[in-house]
């Protein structure tokens, strides 16, 4: 079964991947799952964050050099980085569902701008502290869209109307989202 549930997660990912047009922080973030879910699932190996993300970028620019210059490698390589690095500090728990992601969320934006913060300065000239508020307003829609618009697509494979009529609330959730990235 560990198996089975491996192969339908990289489904999922290379799914996900396409849906979504294999911009570079997605072919980054898959690679390093799928070398975690191969090891987990069919090799019955120990996951390590840091040796995946370090493989997977040793891939990437194995593949295309290039890749070293393009803007949106290096932030989404270094944000992770960061938040790969980061420690998890006890004055950060709650036991208050909301609190804990304010404080987890912010905590996690505030690394990846403070690690992105030389790269947005080179190529910016300016860095954008209010991503972080931003982040912890509009990052819990994120999974729930995510989520939600896989389930229904594959449920829209199965039974078309039903997935019209599931896709409803979810269209509502995106113009939400997309509402508040544009307000914010």
């Amino acid at each position: 079964t560990r198996k089975k549930v491996g192969a339908i997660m990289i489904a999922s990912l290379f799914y996900y991947s396409l849906a979504t047009g294999f911009t570079l922080p997605i072919v980054r973030a898959s690679i390093m799952a799928l070398y975690s879910l191969l090891g987990n699932c069919f090799f019955q190996r120990p996951n390590s964050s840091m040796r995946g993300y370090f493989a997977t970028i040793f891939i990437m620019i194995l593949f295309d050099i290039k890749i070293i210059t393009n803007l949106s490698f290096q932030l989404s390589a270094v944000a992770t980085l960061g938040i790969l690095t980061a420690q998890k500090f006890p004055f950060l728990e709650s036991s208050n569902f909301f609190i804990q992601y304010v404080l987890e969320t912010g905590y996690l934006s505030f690394i990846a701008t403070l690690w992105t913060a030389p790269v947005q300065l080179h190529h910016f000239g300016a860095l954008n502290v209010s991503s972080i508020m931003n982040n912890v307003a509009v990052g819990w829609l994120v999974p729930l869209i995510t989520v939600s618009g896989f389930i229904i697509g594959i449920g829209g494979l199965a039974f078309f109307p039903l997935a019209q009529v599931l896709s409803f609330p979810l269209q509502l959730c995106a113009q939400l989202f997309l509402k508040l990235v544009n307000t914010l």
